[in-house]
């Protein structure tokens, strides 16, 4: 398109040549997708360079993501609330997979519950006065903690650190 060297007269004393006006005129869009990537960015600081590629790259395929939606529903949705139904929309499938997963500690189970807002399953209540050793419900496996305490409500095995926030969240439920 621009194959001279022209002086563009629209640019007064500057004497700039027609091809750097034409460019400044039609950058418009890479200004305002940088401000907007600059208002919500995902990046983080790193030293490898594939990695902010990627963070440049999720921060575009955010904001083009809302511009299609609210395109396709005649709605406009504010660009955080999209980016953060996005985000659960996208880390939900992979929560409940883990859920499934035997392997998951049981502290993980809890907070995967919590956050899905899924009843915990409760193993039947124990006899009165049970003092068969058990494992803490709560305690992570590596720490192997035995206890004889079970709490009055659900009937789950927890050591005395443990006792008061099972016995919270037991009554939070009923």
């Amino acid at each position: 398109m621009h194959h001279d060297q022209n002086i563009d007269p629209d640019s007064g004393d500057l004497h700039k040549p027609e091809i750097v006006s034409f460019y400044n005129k039609t950058k418009v869009g890479v200004d305002s997708v940088d401000q907007m990537c600059a208002k919500y960015d995902c990046s983080r600081n790193t030293k490898r360079w594939p990695m902010v590629i990627f963070f440049d790259l999720i921060n575009i395929a955010g904001i083009n993501a809302s511009r299609v939606f609210s395109f396709n529903n005649n709605q406009i949705v504010r660009r955080r609330i999209f980016i953060e139904k996005l985000a659960w929309d996208l880390i939900e499938p992979q929560i409940r997979k883990r859920l499934d997963s035997p392997s998951l500690p049981n502290d993980l189970k809890v907070r995967a519950r919590k956050l899905l807002g899924i009843e915990d399953p409760r193993r039947p209540l124990p006899a009165p006065r049970d003092n068969k050793v058990g494992r803490c419900y709560m305690c992570a496996r590596a720490r192997d903690r035995s206890t004889r305490k079970c709490c009055d409500l659900c009937g789950h095995k927890v050591c005395p650190e443990h006792s008061s926030i099972v016995c919270h969240s037991c009554i939070k439920q009923q």
